[in-house]
């Protein structure tokens, strides 16, 4: 099977991408496509593709290939199109089995340990969250069926095109969606009406099995209303870990260790598909020390270091 992963990037390289590409050249039967303003690294593996392009040049792509009006000015809204992809970029997936999107904020452990031959061939989508489609990494199938399942949201158009909001429509929408700012610092004002958005997120989390049933508005909704009808096979299962996870969980003290291409949480020795820094990024004192290629490195809420093996 033939998998191709499609990240959109626009801004600057993270100063983690050196550890994040190492876990890609790990996996050698995957493939990565990074679409991005940034340039070229210097030194990246063979199964990573670099295509240059600008924020502008992806709202056009998109535009063309949607045939809906496209005029993102936030990159974080392009979340929303994410179950897209597949029409969005299907000059460049028509080669491959499956394709799927992912995050630069995470490191893959072994991939064939989770995405076995036995579920690449039994299953149309895979999320590696059990209760909900995973944004952050999914698979599917690359077919038309699959590739226009979007469509099924009653309201993807108005969500593709608000570009004031991010509705999470790639996992578990938001009725009212969250505001997009151009700046990371708000004013009191903004702030306030930060918070009641996500206030009313909550709400709508809460009361949101009922809504979805007749009124989907998102890929887990959709993708479980075609399983349950039977016109698709979908895998679900947990399989990944986030500092937000330990956060939630009131645990302090974790670590993750990344191996010649295996990735544990050394609490508990379990293997992992990926580890997502959601929260640590942000961390001024979250300390990154240059990759060496091929060692090993262990991440915890101080930094990333080096292991040599």
């Amino acid at each position: 099977m033939k998998i191709l992963i499609i990240i959109p990037h626009f801004g600057i390289w993270p100063p983690w991408l050196a550890y994040f590409l190492q876990t890609c050249e790990a996996n050698p039967d995957f493939s990565w496509l990074i679409y991005s303003n940034c340039k070229k690294p210097e030194v990246y593996p063979e199964n990573v593709k670099f295509i240059q392009q600008s924020l502008s040049d992806f709202n056009l792509l998109a535009t063309k290939k949607l045939n809906i009006k496209i005029n993102i000015s936030r990159p974080y809204k392009i979340c929303d199109l994410r179950p897209s992809f597949g029409e969005i970029f299907e000059d460049y997936i028509k080669d491959f089995d499956f394709w799927g999107y992912s995050d630069l904020d995470l490191f893959y452990g072994n991939l064939n340990q989770f995405l076995t031959k036995k579920v690449l061939a039994n299953f149309d989508l895979i999320s590696v969250r059990k209760d909900y489609f995973s944004g952050h990494f999914a698979l599917y199938r690359n077919t038309t069926i699959v590739n226009s399942l979007y469509k099924k949201g009653i309201r993807y158009r108005e969500i593709f095109q608000d570009n004031n909001h991010h509705y999470a429509f790639d996992e578990r929408s938001n009725i009212y969606g969250n505001r997009l700012f151009l700046n990371k610092k708000k004013n009191l004002m903004e702030s306030i009406y930060y918070q009641s958005e996500k206030i009313l997120a909550k709400l709508r989390y809460k009361f949101r099995k009922g809504y979805n049933k007749f009124f989907p508005d998102d890929m887990t909704s959709i993708v479980s209303k075609e399983k349950t009808e039977g016109r698709i096979r979908y895998f679900a299962e947990d399989l990944v870990r986030s500092d937000l996870w330990f956060l939630k969980k009131g645990v302090s003290s974790w670590m993750i260790y990344w191996k010649k291409g295996n990735l544990y949480d050394v609490t508990n020795n379990k293997e992992l598909l990926h580890f997502h820094i959601i929260k640590s990024k942000y961390n001024p004192d979250f300390k990154i020390t240059p990759c060496e290629h091929n060692s090993g490195f262990s991440i915890s809420s101080d930094g990333i270091s080096i292991h040599h093996q």
